[in-house]
C-alpha cells in the first residue's frame, strides 16, 4: 500500500440516508446521506455526501472537499455536472 494524490471525482455507487447520529457530532448534521463512490482514480471510497436525500441518485458524478467533523478532517462529496 502507498499513498496517493487523488484527482477527487468519481461517480456515486451506492448511497443511504441517515437519520440518527450515532455521535454528538454527527448529530448536529443528522440527517445526512452516505455514499460509496467509485473514484475515477480506480477505487471505491465511503463517505459523507452533501446534498439533499431526494437529489442524490447513482450514476451522478461527485467531487471532493473537506469539512472538520469535531476533531476528524473527513471527505464530503458534492454533486456536480462535471463527468
Amino acid at each position: 500500500m502507498s499513498w496517493t494524490q487523488s484527482a477527487g471525482s468519481g461517480t456515486i455507487y451506492s448511497y443511504s440516508t441517515i437519520m440518527r447520529g450515532p455521535t454528538p457530532v454527527w448529530t448536529t448534521v443528522a440527517p445526512y446521506a452516505v455514499d460509496f463512490v467509485k473514484m475515477d482514480d480506480g477505487y471505491t471510497l465511503f463517505a459523507q455526501i452533501d446534498g439533499e436525500p431526494d437529489a442524490i441518485a447513482i450514476g451522478k458524478p461527485v467531487t471532493t472537499r473537506f469539512v472538520q467533523r469535531g476533531e476528524q478532517k473527513l471527505p464530503v462529496f458534492t454533486m456536480t455536472d462535471h463527468q
